[in-house]
């Protein structure tokens, strides 16, 4: 997969489908260009190109420079696709991960939880015991929810997760330097 496919595909896992045809353009253009040349181009309103660029920028997929019209004495940005810095997105997201499952252990280590040993409906000890204890669904009596092996699993995960985020801020301090 060449790079700049594998950075819309994180750009579409990241912020979704309709970020994409700005970023695209960005990336086929290859050089900077101002949000109200972007929006000529692609046919779109400048307050649309805009908040798409703004998300963009957000995630760091793309960059700007700004620069102050002498005439008018406004500043005009330069927009451009930031695909060199795809490693470093995709580390943050990482991070970004590893912080979810960090809140998900914690939830989970601090809550007990009943199961529908049928159908998997999982609820935690109020909505368990504002239904009987019984599983909406089906009826059937709720179980305790084996938290311990779930708990072991996402520790794993978040050990992994974490090593590798160490391992890749290592490689990515090496390398600019």
């Amino acid at each position: 997969m060449a790079e700049e496919e594998l950075f819309l595909e994180v750009a579409r896992k990241t912020v979704g489908e309709d970020y994409l045809d700005v970023l695209n353009h960005l990336i086929k253009k290859g050089t900077e260009i101002t949000d109200k040349d972007l929006a000529a181009e692609m046919n779109l309103k400048d307050n649309e190109v805009r908040k798409k660029l703004y998300v963009l920028q957000e995630y760091g997929f793309v960059t700007y420079r700004k620069v102050r019209d002498k005439e008018t004495g406004w500043y005009v940005y330069y927009w451009k696709a930031n695909v060199e810095s795809l490693n470093e997105i995709i580390l943050q997201r990482k991070r970004e991960v590893l912080s979810k499952l960090k809140m998900r252990l914690e939830g989970d280590s601090s809550q007990i939880y009943y199961v529908c040993p049928n159908d998997g409906y999982k609820v935690d000890f109020d909505a368990a015991m504002e239904q009987d204890f019984k599983c909406p669904k089906c009826g059937t009596p709720f179980e305790v929810y084996d938290s311990d092996r779930f708990n072991s699993t996402l520790l794993t995960m978040i050990e992994k997760l974490g090593n590798e985020i160490e391992n890749e801020t290592k490689l990515l301090g090496n390398k600019s330097s």
